[in-house]
């Protein structure tokens, strides 16, 4: 006898809300900060527990504190 298993609905990403990431006033403006290498591509905040901001790019790595 097969026991039946349940089926959980557990999504594997969270859906990007692009209003988040761009400010429309008159003209399309992005909201964060984008990488000085990369350049297309926005800098993710991570808040450290000493109160300072990281900022990290997933693309090249690279890493910088406010």
């Amino acid at each position: 006898m097969k026991l039946k298993r349940k089926k959980v609905n557990m999504l594997k990403h969270k859906p990007v809300k692009q209003h988040e990431y761009f400010k429309v006033d008159g003209n399309l403006t992005r909201a964060n900060k984008n990488c000085p290498r990369c350049s297309d591509t926005f800098l993710a905040q991570h808040k450290q527990t000493d109160g300072k901001i990281r900022f990290y790019c997933g693309k090249c790595h690279l890493s910088s504190w406010e």
